[in-house]
């Protein structure tokens, strides 16, 4: 009798290690475990929103480079052709630090299904000392976001978004604030 409850006090403790080392495990994982837990869908927002943050920045630094990235590819062929856009090229290099968190980025992602987001962006552009306000249209090219206009104009956002005009906020009209803008220091 002996042995055999020494047996299963063996297995309880060993099963009570084995459960407790995997319970701690998935409670340390951090930024994978949240990762995973994340819908396609999320993930591909969050993807698209970076893509906006580097036309942003791509912008106000004028880099060509980090601008190409996020255009689609016919967009990038015309401007090469017309000479706006020359590999290697910075104008303004700091700008995107001096921006700091001068920035605001709304989504709009009512067409989505049909892989276009629209944005409404609004940043400091420190070499011009202005605040810009434009609206991108975002479309999947080759599973990646890409801004389908050099100057973020899209024509298209107050016709498809007509409740925007007069709006204070994003979410008054379905949309998400992905970066609210901080005032200057």
């Amino acid at each position: 009798m002996n042995k055999r409850y020494g047996s299963i006090m063996a297995v309880a403790v060993i099963a009570m290690v084995l459960l407790l080392s995997g319970c701690s495990e998935g409670g340390s994982q951090g930024d994978g475990a949240k990762e995973a837990g994340k819908s396609k869908k999320e993930r591909d927002l969050e993807a698209a929103d970076k893509a906006v943050y580097e036309w942003i920045a791509g912008t106000v630094e004028g880099d060509d480079d980090r601008q190409s990235k996020v255009l689609l590819k016919k967009e990038v062929k015309k401007l090469k052709e017309i000479d706006v856009l020359e590999p290697g090229n910075v104008s303004f290099p700091g700008a995107e630090k001096k921006m700091g968190e001068q920035y605001l980025i709304e989504r709009y992602d009512k067409y989505y299904e049909d892989e276009k987001l629209f944005y409404r962006i609004k940043y400091y552009h420190p070499n011009n000392d202005e605040l810009f306000t434009e609206h991108l249209l975002m479309e999947k090219e080759n599973g990646k976001w890409k801004s389908t206009d050099y100057r973020g104009e899209s024509s298209e956002f107050y016709r498809l978004f007509p409740e925007r005009k007069n709006v204070l906020k994003a979410e008054e009209v379905g949309g998400v604030t992905v970066h609210e803008m901080e005032e200057e220091k």
